[in-house]
């Protein structure tokens, strides 16, 4: 049986004549005819008893009426709401402004998120950017991005700010392997008489201080040689060969790349894990949208 079968067999028990039937389904009184003869032959039974004056319905075609009456309604009612979902969605205008921390590897959760919005969203606009930190908070607060996808230590303090955390990383010790003790597993404590690079306090006043308490949780203080402006220029230092160790996470693009070894340091705790950002007094419905989307993904 299919749908237009239903609806002929429907019409037809409810209205019990071919000619109103027929015109009430806009169609010929021969295609209804042959609707009801597939069906019946299909089912194996009759559904009519049909004589010159009257058609009626036999015990099996009343039986049938009584169950699929509800069900067509049903079928209705969800293509209807379908209809008013696509058409509400194509609808939805507006503009959308995401940022993301520059050394956030996005391919581990935005381009999922990006593709499913973009096709029930289409004529919202969206703008992406990259920046640093420092850059990214201004202009979260400043009310310049909608959301930003960034480090959870980055976000503390700031009660103005809802997250949602989207990828769980693992923190630990990017050291170079030409640096890294020979044979055998190296542990944190042997990076005590090691250099390290941070991000300057001005650009993440939150990364020096879980360099710290890991490297106290493991008995030593942190021999700092040089501040980096930002997170791409760490990566540099690091990707250059120069010898110096960082504490950062498993997300990053040099996290497999063989001339760095990577020691976990599960005592940062959950701090490296990726989050978005927004402001909980951000009223666009474009937001509340792409936030739906997101956890709907994660």
């Amino acid at each position: 049986m299919n749908l237009e079968q239903m609806q002929s067999f429907l019409t037809l028990a409810k209205l019990l004549n071919f000619t109103d039937a027929a015109n009430a389904l806009y169609i010929s009184q021969p295609t209804l005819s042959r609707h009801i003869a597939l069906l019946e032959e299909a089912l194996g039974y009759k559904l009519f008893a049909r004589n010159k004056r009257n058609v009626t319905l036999t015990m099996a075609g009343e039986k049938l009426y009584k169950e699929l009456n509800s069900l067509y309604q049903q079928i209705n009612q969800a293509v209807e709401n379908a209809r008013l979902y696509d058409q509400k969605y194509d609808r939805v205008e507006g503009d959308l402004s995401i940022g993301c921390m520059g050394s956030v590897n996005v391919d581990l959760f935005l381009p999922a998120i990006m593709r499913k919005f973009a096709a029930l969203y289409p004529n919202i606009r969206i703008t992406l950017e990259r920046d640093g930190f420092k850059d990214l908070r201004e202009k979260l607060t400043g009310k310049q991005l909608d959301i930003v996808f960034t480090y959870r230590y980055e976000l503390e303090g700031m009660q103005q700010i809802a997250q949602h955390t989207l990828y769980k990383s693992q923190p630990g010790f990017y050291v170079p392997s030409d640096m890294a003790p020979s044979g055998g597993k190296t542990t944190i404590n042997e990076l005590r008489d090691k250099r390290f690079n941070v991000i300057s306090l001005d650009e993440s006043p939150g990364g020096y201080g879980i360099l710290k308490k890991v490297c106290k949780d493991n008995g030593f203080s942190p021999i700092v040689v040089k501040y980096c402006k930002d997170m791409e220029t760490l990566l540099m230092y690091l990707e250059s060969g120069l010898p110096a160790v960082a504490l950062l996470d498993s997300s990053l693009r040099i996290y497999k790349k063989k001339h760095f070894r990577f020691i976990p340091a599960p005592e940062a705790g959950d701090v490296f894990w990726i989050c978005a950002a927004w402001r909980k007094d951000n009223p666009k419905e474009a937001l509340s949208l792409f936030l739906k989307q997101m956890k709907d993904n994660s």
